[in-house]
């Protein structure tokens, strides 16, 4: 039986069953059933009735529930697949391409006794060949941190940063006493940190800077997390012509969609950038007190 059928028929037959025991009851069991007394035996064939649609009810919405959460992580892990391809090609195939491009030409420059324009070749092959190594282990370390670990997502977000430390040499700052008085579900843990390292991500390609901040403190409704950096910045205008920062952009505002937030992005030519998350004490279960 489905929703809407189950619907009515919990409407319908406990009114015609309770409507067929008042009229057995007022023409034929009067003498036998004081009316004080038959109030209750309603009352009760009213429960015994209902009790099982009612439960029938709520099970199936139940069930609509999970498989509405079993959709929602299927089409978050869909995602997550999308965004590691596009990775993949923006970043390691492409370089991978143009280190082989370049040691073609190293080898034609080798074999025309250009020995200057064979080693600029293979400079440049060499680089590109770095730059791929450095998106692999950016990638697997995103991977291993997909989920916080037991012991808190102030932790993840602190390995997370130590761990950008170690690969880009850039000095990190972490301030984020509010993060540990946030009540997060692990799959909520689990977007919030993806967003933080997609936002360390962006600073690694495009910011050219020293140094990443990352703070988190409580406001006025909820929580406010900042990423900030001190590169070149950028005009916010001009993300959209770049199609890799586009998608980056957009699947971190989805992120913060699911978490009931919005994201600001302030950023200007030379004075660098920064990413502000506001996340709603409604979303978060409330921040715990100190």
């Amino acid at each position: 039986m489905n929703l809407g059928a189950l619907k009515w028929f919990a409407v319908l037959l406990p009114t015609v069953v309770i409507a067929f025991f008042e009229y057995v009851r007022h023409n034929y069991l009067l003498d036998v059933l004081p009316m004080s007394a038959g109030n209750w035996v309603t009352a009760g064939v009213a429960l015994i009735t209902g009790l099982p649609l009612v439960g029938s009810l709520f099970a199936i919405v139940e069930r609509m529930q999970l498989d509405l959460e079993e959709k929602k992580r299927s089409l978050a892990v869909m995602e997550e697949r999308d965004r590691i391809a596009r990775d993949l090609h923006d970043g390691i195939c492409q370089a991978l391409f143009y280190a082989n491009v370049q040691l073609k030409a190293a080898e034609d420059s080798l074999r025309r006794g250009d020995v200057a324009g064979c080693a600029a070749a293979l400079a440049e092959g060499r680089s590109a060949i770095h730059s791929s190594h450095d998106d692999v282990r950016q990638t697997v370390f995103n991977l291993k941190m997909a989920q916080p670990p037991d012991r808190g997502l102030a932790e993840a977000v602190r390995d997370c940063m130590e761990e950008f430390r170690y690969q880009t040499g850039l000095e990190v700052r972490f301030d984020g006493p509010a993060l540990s008085r946030l009540d997060l579900t692990p799959e909520e843990e689990g977007n919030l940190l993806k967003i933080l390292q997609e936002a360390l991500w962006n600073v690694r390609k495009h910011a050219r800077a020293n140094t990443v901040e990352i703070t988190a403190q409580p406001a006025a409704q909820g929580v406010e997390v900042r990423v900030r950096d001190d590169g070149q910045g950028f005009d916010p205008e001009t993300v959209g012509r770049d199609g890799r920062s586009r998608f980056g952009m957009r699947i971190m505002r989805e992120r913060v969609t699911l978490l009931g937030g919005e994201m600001e992005v302030r950023a200007a030519p030379g004075q660098g950038t920064e990413i502000v998350l506001r996340l709603p004490a409604r979303h978060t279960g409330g921040v715990r007190s100190a």
